[in-house]
């Protein structure tokens, strides 16, 4: 209030000193009638003359800021123009990532992205802009999840507010680079992003090539997998009952008893003789060579977007993207098994035995997935006034294509050694009658929606404008899955059309300008209600009810409820059924660690959760003049029947779900299916607190910023120099010098000139251009109070903190801290990232407790705009051109997992948690 109040002082100080005293040729401020000042958006004037006659009063009246968001929530964080530059990011997509400590909130059902607005208002996807370059913005603000609510969305997400400049032509060309220093695969990274704003008008194109080279586990020091089963390229024989004798008569030849050996390297039909030589000792073969940790994987992206004006009263935008992926990825080699009769021809053992091989003839399991996406999107968004309205509107569609093969084909091969077919040795010539068995699948999903959002005042309260925002929107799916199999196929379809209204109506009870209640502050009550008609679900709804109070400027306070039904995803529900082989599981049970078949897809029997979500918030600015801000944040959740997951294979959740699971006579992990499912009760309790500071570095360079526009005005306006006029019409005074300062008067910077004397004055290059630096430090700690979970009536509830676990990561870490920060200025700078998760440890009666250690990450990343650093002068090649040097996992931490003996098992080898460690990436960007 203070500021606003000394600026419409300074305004009208300013006003009448043009009025009064300027000199010829002064900028005279127009004044419409009652003396108030006409300015559009951008706080420019018309040239209108003056009313005749004296003035004796003059009113300024200042207009809201351009871009704001609807209400009186102030940002929890604003970022200029100058902290934009600071993150040196290629993206509007790249700053949401940087941000997303800022902008996490533990109220959602997941803890994904926030609500993202364009200069205020709804647009109808962040597709529409992601790609947008950062030098396009003006400000970015972060605000409450409260404030979603105005816009029609549900208050479980932040909001960040993206405010563009109000004229802007860029084209940015980009290159990067990356692989671990322990090399094995690199990603490369190339794309063209075109933006043009002018107003409200505004279109952009973009398009990128992402490419990710394989990595293979024989790529990185991972120990073998302990197999039950002595599986090998060159084979292995055993018995059937694998560890009992092989044949007494080969235990003979020996001497000792024999319960595998390896095949006779013979071309010929073996004797029993062939069979001692490496007896007892087990052929090997390492599948590393034909696993991948990181699959193969191909992208490109092409995206179009323009926003026109409609009739002076509204802008529309048309977007449109187009994502095509293609990823293969190998899970290892097929493994056959053939029981070889005792009478066959290629058979020297009295009784039937066990043939153990994998077939790498027939090339490795492999998976190989395509998927095309479409996306467009509408949005006719009215211009702000008192009632404002937006009608978003947008269209999918995803068609995925994948190839996997599951297993090898034994039945061919089988059949011949039963019928002792002469021509078939199992030793040298198993491969030719082998195939593999390939699973087909197709989904096809089409999405679509619309929504109407409207709001506005609806009356005149003693505290404020009592304010409502209205939504009515309609959602439709269609997803349809078709599996083939070498025995049949599985069709499954899966629609939802869904209706969703909501309101929600902002109260202010008492305000700091009314007298009666100042010593209250600003205190606003909010309430919204939500309803949604699901065709598969029915009727699902929503409650919340809070208060917003700001006793002072510098401390808001915030308590919010939210009481709400919702309904599993189609893709939890519909996705098709697939199987993988040899993938790698730690079984609790056993305590080693096997290869099985997962079975992955939807679960139709899911049922609609309900959860009740408590948040209190506490926002801090202890000094006016110092940019320190201090956020506190308590949330409470309880949720019934949640749809998750499965989660890792615990005895807890064996125990809890036996028919899940398959096991051998043995006891061997065999296959578990891992379609999610729904737990009874889920308690959490978390505390975040936050800490941002942010400083000026150094002063605002004589040339200006570095896109050439005068004192940051948008291209296309000249800025008025102190006469009013642009500087190319601006006559020189008595004995300027050509840079437009008087001969011995002082610079900007209060340095006293040297009269030139006559002397000619040698040109001298320009000053690197570009506003003052920034560095700017925040520190997040998440400390989670309680997590724990109830399956259902009968088992025993899982408490996250102590002892249970949902992930192969361990359990839910109490205390999570992020350090984030940049410093930038005369074109260097840099950016880093520290966060820090506690330990936790996982119990197990059966063989013993799993340790988790605790992990550090540590990322930065170094850049340079080599035109700031006045390279561009000598080589004006390089004018817009930005390189930058990432370090990602600079400490190659990784989780640290142990047993009661202090060994690590084998599926939680480093290399198999983290397969990338330390890496290092080089990118190369030009701007135009």
């Amino acid at each position: 209030m203070l500021s606003r109040n000394l600026s419409a002082c300074l305004c009208a100080v300013s006003g009448l000193a043009l009025i009064v005293g300027g000199a010829p040729g002064a900028l005279a401020l127009p004044l419409t009638e009652g003396g108030t000042q006409d300015t559009d958006d951008f706080g420019t004037s018309d040239l209108d003359e003056l009313p005749d006659g004296p003035q004796d009063v003059i009113t300024v009246t200042g207009k809201r800021q351009r871009g704001v968001v609807i209400g009186n929530i102030e940002p929890e964080l604003t970022l200029d123009a100058t902290d934009i530059d600071g993150y040196g990011v290629s993206s509007l997509a790249e700053l949401l990532d940087e941000l997303s400590a800022e902008t996490s909130s533990g109220r959602g059902r997941t803890n994904g992205p926030p609500v993202v607005l364009l200069n205020g208002r709804r647009i109808s996807g962040f597709r529409e802009i992601g790609q947008y370059p950062p030098e396009t913005l003006e400000r970015v603000e972060v605000l409450a999840e409260e404030v979603a609510l105005k816009y029609g969305y549900r208050a479980d997400q932040r909001v960040i507010n993206f405010v563009l400049k109000s004229n802007v032509k860029i084209i940015t060309v980009e290159g990067e680079a990356e692989a671990p220093l322990a090399g094995g695969t690199t990603e490369t990274e190339g794309s063209v992003r075109r933006v043009w704003v002018d107003g409200n008008r505004r279109w952009s194109l973009n398009g990128e090539i992402t490419t990710q080279s394989p990595l293979h586990e024989s790529e990185r020091s991972l120990e073998g997998d302990v197999l039950a089963l002595p599986y090998a390229s060159d084979g292995n024989v055993g018995a059937l009952s694998f560890g009992d004798e092989i044949d007494p008569a080969l235990s003979g030849l020996v001497g000792s008893v024999v319960t595998v050996t390896p095949f006779p390297q013979v071309a010929s039909v073996p004797s029993l003789a062939d069979f001692t030589t490496g007896a007892e000792v087990a052929s090997v073969t390492d599948q590393g060579p034909f696993r991948t940790l990181r699959p193969e994987t191909e992208e490109i992206s092409l995206g179009l977007s323009y926003s026109w004006e409609v009739l002076d009263e509204a802008t529309a935008t048309l977007s449109g993207q187009i994502d095509q992926t293609e990823r293969l990825s190998e899970q290892g080699v097929g493994a056959t098994l053939f029981t070889l009769p005792s009478g066959n021809a290629f058979s020297p053992f009295a009784a039937d035995v066990g043939l153990y091989q994998y077939q790498a003839g027939l090339g490795p399991l492999s998976s190989t997935t395509d998927s095309l996406v479409g996306n467009m999107g509408l949005g006719l968004i009215s211009k702000p006034g008192q009632w404002n309205w937006a009608l978003t509107a947008s269209a999918n569609i995803n068609e995925t294509d994948s190839v996997r093969a599951l297993a090898v084909d034994t039945d061919a091969a089988q059949a011949l050694l039963d019928a002792n077919d002469s021509a078939f040795n199992p030793f040298t010539n198993a491969a030719d009658a082998l195939s593999l068995t390939q699973q087909y699948s197709t989904t096809e999903t089409t999405t679509g929606e619309a929504e109407l959002v409207v709001n506005g005042d609806l009356a005149e309260l003693p505290a404020g404008q009592m304010t409502t925002a209205l939504k009515a929107g309609f959602q439709t799916l269609d997803q349809s899955s078709t599996v083939r199999f070498e025995d049949g196929v599985t069709v499954a379809d899966l629609s939802r059309d869904q209706i969703n209204l909501q309101a929600n109506v902002d109260v202010p009870l008492t305000s700091e300008d009314d007298d009666r209640w100042a010593w209250v502050g600003s205190l606003t009550a909010n309430a919204n209600v939500a309803l949604d008609e699901l065709s598969d679900f029915g009727t699902l709804s929503t409650i919340g009810y809070g208060v917003s109070w700001q006793p002072a400027d510098p401390v808001r306070v915030t308590l919010s409820v939210t009481k709400e039904e919702g309904a599993p995803s189609v893709a939890q529900l519909a996705n098709p059924v697939l199987e993988t082989a040899n993938g790698r599981v730690f079984d609790y049970t056993t305590g080693e660690t096997v290869l099985v078949t997962a079975i992955s897809g939807g679960n139709p029997d899911l049922l609609a959760d309900n959860r009740t979500v408590f948040k209190a918030g506490l926002n801090l600015k202890p000094w006016e003049e110092t940019d320190l801000r201090f956020s506190l944040d308590y949330t409470a959740s309880e949720i019934e029947d949640e749809s998750r997951s499965f989660p890792t294979l615990t005895a807890e959740i064996e125990a809890a779900f036996a028919d899940r699971i398959v096991r051998d006579v043995d006891g061997n992990l065999l296959s578990i299916d891992q379609r999610p499912i729904n737990f009874e009760e889920t308690t959490k309790r978390q505390l975040r607190t936050g800490l941002t500071y942010s400083k000026r570095l150094g002063r605002q360079s004589r040339g200006g910023p570095p896109n050439g526009r005068p004192n940051g005005r948008p291209s296309g306006r000249p800025s008025a120099g102190p006469s009013g006029q642009p500087p190319a019409q601006r006559p020189a005074a008595a004995g300027a010098s050509a840079g437009g300062r008087p001969q011995g008067a002082a610079s900007p910077s209060g340095e006293q000139a040297r009269p030139t004397a006559g002397r000619p004055q040698a040109a001298r290059p320009s000053r690197p251009r570009g506003r003052p630096g920034r560095m700017r430090v925040s520190l997040f700690h998440n400390w989670v109070l309680e997590d724990s979970l109830r399956i259902r009536d009968g088992v025993a509830d899982l408490d996250l903190l102590n002892g249970s676990a949902l992930t192969e990561n361990g359990g839910q870490p109490e205390h999570e801290v992020t350090l984030s920060g940049f410093a930038f200025n005369k074109g260097l700078g840099m950016r880093g990232r520290l966060k820090w998760q506690s330990g936790t440890e996982v119990n197990n009666g059966t063989f013993g407790d799993l340790a988790f250690s605790d992990l550090v990450t540590w990322n930065m990343r170094f850049f340079m705009d080599l035109e700031q650093r006045g390279m561009a002068t000598k080589y004006p090649w390089l004018k817009g051109t930005r390189i930058s040097l990432d370090f990602e996992n600079i400490l190659d931490d990784r989780i640290d997992v142990r047993d009661e003996s202090g060994l690590v098992p084998t599926s939680y080898q480093p290399d198999l948690l983290d397969p990338i460690g330390r890496s290092i990436g080089f990118e190369v960007r030009k701007r135009f």
